[in-house]
């Protein structure tokens, strides 16, 4: 039997190279390393945007103050998170056990540790460090989600092929 090697990077992820923006896609240009190493400035990734339902450890386009002057839209990892969560401002002091939905940049610290180490490196805040959450994953809670996520991260455009008018373009 043979075996089978180890790959050389287990946490990264393929994504599929278009050289088109496919019907129900839009294109959006990677600004900062929040999702490195799977994404870097330049890229361009392309967003399904009927695929907002989240998924536990996928990358999605989110749009921060939606209906605001100046929305902020961001690649984010989407995480479900089981906890003690409390019920908010409408039951002040009662919580429950649970799973919630967060967001956050993909470079961030993934433990304690590891954010110490950025801190003594001096590079605690590059690559992102804050999570947004918890969002209860009940159905007012996955409608919140679905209205904020753009669209799910499902490949890369390659520009060279594609041309710089499709980024941004609906298809």
């Amino acid at each position: 039997m043979a075996t089978l090697a180890q790959p050389q990077q287990p946490d990264l992820r393929a994504f599929v190279v278009y050289g088109h923006v496919p019907d129900g896609c839009i294109a959006h240009l990677v600004t900062n390393n929040d999702s490195a190493p799977l994404l870097h400035p330049g890229d361009v990734v392309l967003i399904d945007t009927d695929q907002r339902d989240p998924i536990h450890d996928d990358l999605f386009l989110i749009e921060y103050g939606k209906g605001t002057p100046q929305p902020k839209k961001h690649i984010v990892e989407v995480m479900l998170r089981s906890g003690r969560y409390g019920y908010g401002a409408e039951r002040p002091g009662e919580y429950y056990d649970g799973v919630a939905w967060f967001t956050g940049a993909y470079a961030r610290p993934r433990s304690y540790e590891e954010y110490m180490r950025r801190v003594r490196a001096g590079t605690a805040i590059h690559g992102g460090c804050m999570i947004d959450g918890p969002v209860s994953n009940d159905e007012g809670g996955n409608a919140y989600m679905r209205d904020r996520l753009v669209g799910r991260v499902v490949g890369l455009l390659e520009v060279a092929n594609a041309g710089l008018r499709q980024i941004g373009r609906a298809a």
